[in-house]
């Protein structure tokens, strides 16, 4: 999995260094519009931007031969016209469709729809450091007034599982006991809302609403949260006014669909290094920074799992984010 990301591909240094710079600290230009120069079953022969990509079985590679000579890959943003052609049978595999489509489909005898464990939880990011989120009391009240298993079955469809902790399930030294689910619990929500001190706290919550199933999650979290005493204010912004409030860590809460990386260490790194321009959250946890240079100077994962359980449990007991659920990867295939 980390192999298949950018960040942990295998470069050529040869190539690296007949195209451009190899310096430290200066990036490489040739890079940002070139793949890496490794190899794989297949080679790109044709590729036109936001429409379709050719694939060709690559003869000079070292493993198991690629079993389909050809491979066709449309880009589709259509929803509708990506679930027409999934029920009509015209795309051997579709992917990237919502869970309600994917449900549909799973009822039609046109389709079979598999799914498997994805890196791509579900979220409320807060800001840590300042306003009514900045209480780790009302933080933790949250979480324990999110009807977690309303939410996977009339958003997810059942294509999720659970958990609470800073990096998903499958990811090397995540401990499932360690990072057990919260459950919906509310009277223990609001005595935590007492406990911190706030009098009628109000939240801001900001959505991208074009995102699918994302106006009936922060609908569903309003209504619960409510129950227990928080109001909630619903800020709906555009794809790009989100991204860049998100990306800059000015707003208060967000609702949001990750992509997780697969690798526990950079995680923690990502999303709890003090004043770090990626922790956008604003996560700092006192004593964290100590363990965070014990977690870098690890040589191995077997050295490195003291440090996580421990920034583990620094994350959970701190409650800077909710997971509301992992969503899951799926795939329609024709029914044949």
């Amino acid at each position: 999995m980390t192999l298949a990301q950018s960040r942990g591909s295998i470069y050529d240094p040869k190539v690296i260094k007949d195209h451009g710079e190899d310096k430290k600290g200066v990036p490489n230009q040739w890079l940002a519009a070139h793949t890496a120069s490794s190899s794989g079953p297949y080679v790109l022969d044709e590729y036109v931007a936001n429409n379709y990509a050719v694939l060709k079985r690559n003869p000079h590679y070292y493993g198991q031969a690629a079993k389909e000579p050809v491979v066709r890959v449309n880009f589709i943003t259509s929803i509708p016209t990506l679930m027409l052609q999934a029920r009509r049978g015209e795309a051997d595999v579709t992917l990237g469709l919502p869970p309600y489509v994917v449900h549909e489909l799973s009822q039609n005898d046109c389709c079979t729809v598999t799914a498997a464990p994805a890196f791509a939880p579900v979220t409320v990011s807060f800001d840590n450091s300042s306003g009514v989120t900045s209480n780790p009391k009302l933080r933790e009240a949250l979480t324990y007034a999110v009807p977690y298993e309303q939410i996977k079955a009339s958003v997810a469809y059942g294509y999720a599982d659970s958990y609470y902790g800073p990096f998903v399930p499958g990811t090397p030294g995540f401990d499932p006991q360690r990072s057990a689910a919260r459950p919906l619990d509310k009277d223990r929500a609001r005595a935590l809302v007492k406990e911190s001190g706030l009098v009628n706290p109000q939240i801001d919550l900001m959505i991208n609403p074009t995102s699918p199933g994302v106006s009936t999650l922060a609908t569903i979290l309003k209504a619960s949260w409510e129950d227990i005493g928080v109001t909630v204010n619903i800020d709906s912004q555009t794809p790009t006014a989100f991204a860049t409030k998100f990306n800059t860590g000015k707003y208060q809460s967000a609702l949001l669909f990750e992509s997780a990386g697969a690798v526990a260490a950079y995680e923690l790194r990502k999303k709890m290094t003090c004043g770090s321009s990626f922790n956008n959250q604003h996560i700092c946890i006192p004593g964290t920074p100590d363990l965070m240079k014990k977690l870098d100077n690890a040589p191995d994962l077997q050295a490195q799992q003291p440090y996580i359980n421990a920034l583990v449990d620094a994350w959970r007991a701190s409650s800077p984010t909710i997971i509301l659920y992992r969503a899951q990867f799926t795939q329609s295939w024709p029914t044949r």
